[in-house]
């Protein structure tokens, strides 16, 4: 595969995940500004729980997260798939129905383009967490207690063991800040795409006309 290719893919998901964010199922912008509140209080809430945790996430924690991610990434994989064996059935006879059912497939394309978006934005982004999650796995160091390092009190002190140590310690506090913040992105959107789901299908359900005999 081309890099330049690869490039492109990963930015159309980050792209259209990030925009779909700040619109709803008919396409209208839900806020002007750069990031959602759920972005906000995302980043509050990992800035908070960096100081809490001070030697970051436990190495239990990142093994059971890793399990759990795996088994979301097969399960919306499965998801988007059978989404798209409905779009098959969508447009069938679009030109010959009435108004009214020419909405409702309206209706159903805009929410099965932002399922699709962001269930795949989440599949990207659980696949960016394996990868963080990972590394506390295999690096001692990310277990390390940030509250024992300080800054140097006077410009004689800087040599090449406190430098190394603040790229050391910055490193360690960035790794566990975009592990909590894609963390808590994922599960938001994980519990719209669920709960959504099911107002799909409950809606869908509900269309069907039966006659009892």
């Amino acid at each position: 595969m081309q890099l330049k290719s690869f490039n492109k893919f990963i930015k159309d998901v980050i792209v259209e995940g990030r925009r779909l964010q700040r619109h709803d199922i008919t396409g209208k912008q839900t806020t002007t500004r750069r990031f959602t509140d759920t972005q906000i209080i995302g980043f509050i809430i990992s800035v908070i729980s960096v100081l809490l945790l001070p030697q970051g996430l436990s190495k239990d924690f990142a093994g059971y997260a890793i399990s759990f991610l795996g088994i979301f990434i097969g399960l919306f994989s499965s998801i988007v798939i059978s989404m798209y064996d409905k779009r098959a059935n969508l447009f069938e006879h679009y030109d010959d129905k009435i108004q009214t059912d020419k909405a409702k497939t309206l209706i159903v394309k805009n929410y099965l383009v932002q399922f699709t978006g962001l269930t795949s934005y989440a599949i990207f982004l659980a696949i960016i967490l394996i990868v963080l999650l990972s590394l506390i796995l295999l690096f001692q160091k990310l277990s390390l207690n940030i509250f024992k390092f300080h800054f140097v009190e006077s410009k004689s002190q800087i040599n090449f063991t406190t430098i190394k140590n603040f790229f050391c310690v910055l490193v360690v506090i960035l790794q566990r800040y975009l592990t909590l913040y894609f963390l808590f992105n994922f599960f938001i959107i994980t519990l719209f795409s669920i709960t959504s789901y099911f107002s799909f299908l409950s809606s869908q359900y509900k269309s069907i006309k039966l006659k009892n005999d």
